[in-house]
C-alpha cells in the first residue's frame, strides 16, 4: 500500500475540509507519527514528528476513535512540556484505516470550552464525518496505488512488446492504428505514436481488410509491406480481439521474411565451418583451385563444380561461401539425387497451402527463400528431371521463384552454385539434360581434378587423416610403413579424397601398434594392386606382336598392292603370307 505522503495535497485538502465543516483545528500524521497536514495558524507542524505520548499514537496503536475530553486523563498531556500554555480543551482521534491496516490518524482539536462542547455533544456526527473522510483518503490512495500498478503494468508491456523480435500493431474497426510497438515503427520506417496513421497507408492487400472487416484470422500469409520507397516482403499473422459485443479491434503480428529465413536456419542447419585450408594437397592442381576459387568467392554468379565422386565439390562451395563478404549469410545445401521427383519442386521452391494432398496448414518455405541473401548449393544437379530444369533455367534468368500451388512470383538474392560427377554434355547429347540451363550453370565452371592425376597430395592425405583419426580414436599411431604407403600410392582411388578418408579411418582402427602396416590395408585395395602387378608382368603374345607389326609397316608404307608388297618385304614374308594374316586378324 502506498503512503499518505504521496498524496500529501490531497491530505492537506481533507484536513482544511473538516476545519471549514466543524470549525476546529485539524491534524493529520502518518503511521511513523509525522504530521502530514496541520490546520492551525498558530502552531503549523507540517513535516514535524509527533511524540511517541502523543493521543494519535495510541488511536493507531487500539485502531480504535478516542475521545479525550480533559488533558489530565492522558499521561501524554502531562508529561508534555506545553502543558501550562496549551489552549487544547478536547481532542478526537479517528484511525485512518486501509486494507494493510492502520497507516495514520486524524486528530481534532477544540481550542475552547465552546468548541468543547460543540465537539463532545455532537461527537457521533462529527466522528462519522470525520471518519467518512478518512475513508475518501483511503479511496485516493487505493486509486493511486491502481494507478501505479496500471503503469507499471503498461511500461512492462511496452517493454515485453519492444523486446520481441516482430512487429506488433493493433488497429480498429478501420484500420486506424491504436497501438504499435518500436518494431513496427522500425519497419515502417514511420513514428506512429501521436500520429494518424491508418494500417492501409504501409499494407494494401485483402487479407488485411478480411481480418478487419470480416473477421478471419490469419497465420503466415506472406505479403508485402510499404516502408519508405520501398516494399519488404513479409509475414504476416492477424485476429480479432473483442470486447463485448460490439468492440472490436484487431492484432497484427508481422515479421520480415529475411528475419524469418535466419531463424529457420539458425534452427534447422548445420552450420559446417569450413574453409580453403579443408582441402588438403600441395599439388599444382589444388593450389590453382584455391587461387580460382577465391577469386570469384564474392561474386554472385553461377558456379558449376564438376568432378568424381568424393573429390570434395561440396566441402569447395562452402569454403567458397565462406571467404565471400556474405559469409554471415545462409548457406543452404540439397541434393538434388536424394529427393523423389515428385517432392524436390516443392523443396526448392515451397508450396502454398493447399498445394496437394498433405500439404502443411501455412504451406512451406522453399531452400531457394531459406538461402536469401546467401548460397544455395545444388548437388548431384545432373540428376534433376527434366520438368524440374526448366523451372531452374526460369529461376537463373529471372531471379524470381513460383511457389508450387501459387500464382506469385517472389524475387530471390541467391548465388547458385551446383555440382555434378556426370558428363552433362553427355547427357545433353542423349536428350536428357536441356543445354541452355548448362549454358545458364556453367558461367563460371571449376573442375576438381581426381586424385589418381594428383599422386603427390596422397601422403599429405594419409597424414592429415592419420591425425583425425588418432584423435577420434584415441591412439598414437606414427605413420605408415613404406610398403604400406607405396601400396597406397600405387592405388587407383577411384572414391578419392572421401575414399582415402575411409581407408584411413579402417586402417587406424586395425593397428595397435607404432605404424600401418600392408596387412591393416582393405583387403580390396591390396587385392587390386596385386592384380595390376600381375597384368604388367604377363608376356605379350606372339598374334599381338605380329598384328602390331603389321600396322606399323601399312602405316608406314600404305594400304596400297604397292605399299603391301614393300610392307611383306620389310617383315621377311611373302605378300601371300600378308594378304593371308591381313584375313586372320581382320585387319
Amino acid at each position: 500500500m502506498v503512503k499518505l505522503e504521496s498524496i500529501k495535497n490531497y491530505v492537506k485538502q481533507t484536513a482544511q475540509i473538516i476545519s471549514s465543516v466543524i470549525d476546529m483545528d485539524v491534524l493529520i500524521c502518518n503511521k511513523e507519527l509525522i504530521i502530514i497536514a496541520d490546520t492551525s495558524e498558530k502552531n503549523n507542524c507540517e513535516n514535524q514528528c509527533l511524540t511517541t505520548d502523543s493521543i494519535l499514537k495510541r488511536v493507531m496503536k487500539e485502531n480504535n476513535t478516542i475521545i479525550l475530553e480533559s488533558r489530565d486523563l492522558h499521561y501524554g498531556c502531562l508529561r508534555c512540556n506545553y502543558y501550562n500554555i496549551c489552549d487544547v480543551k478536547a481532542i478526537v482521534g479517528v484511525p485512518i484505516v486501509a486494507s494493510c491496516g492502520v497507516i495514520g490518524s486524524i486528530g481534532v482539536y477544540a481550542g475552547s470550552i465552546e468548541n468543547k462542547e460543540e465537539l463532545l455533544n455532537k461527537k457521533d456526527y462529527y466522528i462519522k464525518f470525520i471518519s467518512r473522510m478518512s475513508d475518501l483518503m483511503v479511496g485516493r490512495l487505493v486509486e493511486l496505488e491502481k494507478n501505479i500498478e496500471i503503469s507499471i503494468m503498461r511500461t512492462r508491456l511496452n517493454t515485453i512488446m519492444n523486446s520481441i523480435d516482430t512487429a506488433v500493431v493493433a488497429v480498429d474497426k478501420e484500420g486506424k492504428i491504436l497501438y504499435s510497438n518500436c518494431n513496427f515503427e522500425n519497419l515502417v520506417k514511420q513514428d506512429i505514436d501521436g500520429n494518424n496513421f491508418n494500417i492501409f497507408d504501409f499494407i494494401n492487400e485483402n487479407v488485411v481488410n478480411d481480418i478487419i472487416k470480416n473477421e478471419v484470422s490469419v497465420k503466415n500469409k506472406e505479403i508485402y509491406v510499404k516502408s519508405a520507397d520501398e516494399k519488404i516482403f513479409s509475414l504476416l499473422s492477424g485476429k480479432t480481439i473483442l470486447y463485448g459485443d460490439k468492440n472490436k479491434e484487431t492484432l497484427l503480428i508481422l515479421k520480415r521474411m529475411l528475419d524469418v529465413y535466419k531463424e529457420v536456419n539458425e534452427l534447422s542447419t548445420h552450420v559446417i565451418p569450413t574453409s580453403f585450408d579443408d582441402i588438403i594437397g600441395v599439388s599444382k592442381q589444388v593450389i590453382d583451385l584455391k587461387k580460382r576459387a577465391k577469386k570469384i568467392a564474392d561474386s554472385k554468379s553461377t558456379v558449376l563444380i564438376q568432378g568424381e565422386s568424393g573429390t570434395g565439390k561440396e566441402i569447395l562451395a562452402r569454403a567458397i561461401h565462406n571467404y565471400s563478404n556474405f559469409n554471415n549469410k545462409p548457406f543452404i545445401a540439397i541434393n538434388c539425387a536424394a529427393i523423389p521427383d515428385n517432392l524436390l519442386e516443392s523443396e526448392l521452391f515451397g508450396y502454398e497451402e493447399g498445394a496437394f494432398t498433405g500439404a502443411k496448414k501455412g504451406g512451406k518455405i522453399g531452400k531457394f527463400q531459406l538461402a536469401e541473401g546467401g548460397t544455395i548449393f545444388l548437388d548431384e544437379i545432373g540428376e534433376m528431371p527434366l520438368h524440374l530444369q526448366t523451372k531452374l533455367l526460369r529461376v537463373l534468368q529471372e531471379r524470381c521463384i513460383e511457389k508450387l500451388g501459387g500464382t506469385e512470383s517472389i524475387p530471390i538474392d541467391v548465388r547458385v552454385i551446383a555440382a555434378t560427377n556426370r558428363n552433362l554434355q553427355e547427357l545433353i547429347r542423349v536428350g536428357k539434360y536441356r543445354e541452355d540451363l548448362y549454358y545458364r550453370l556453367n558461367v563460371i565452371p571449376i573442375k576438381m581434378t581426381p586424385l589418381r592425376n594428383r599422386k603427390e597430395d596422397i601422403p599429405i592425405l594419409l597424414s592429415h587423416f592419420l591425425n583425425i583419426y588418432n584423435k577420434k580414436l584415441g591412439k598414437n599411431i606414427g605413420g605408415f610403413t613404406l610398403e604400406a604407403e607405396k601400396t597406397l600410392m600405387n592405388y587407383n582411388w577411384k572414391g578419392n579424397v572421401r575414399e582415402v578418408q575411409n581407408v584411413v579411418e579402417y586402417s587406424v582402427n586395425m593397428e595397435n601398434g607404432e605404424y600401418i602396416v600392408l596387412e591393416d590395408i582393405p583387403i580390396g585395395i591390396r587385392e587390386s594392386i596385386e592384380q595390376e602387378d600381375i597384368e604388367v608382368k604377363q608376356i605379350p603374345r606372339i598374334d599381338d606382336i605380329t598384328k602390331k607389326l603389321i600396322f606399323e609397316a601399312l602405316d608406314l608404307y600404305g594400304n596400297t598392292v604397292e605399299g603391301k608388297t614393300l610392307a611383306a618385304k620389310a617383315l621377311g614374308i611373302s605378300r601371300a603370307t600378308l594378304y593371308r594374316k591381313l584375313r586372320e586378324y581382320e585387319i
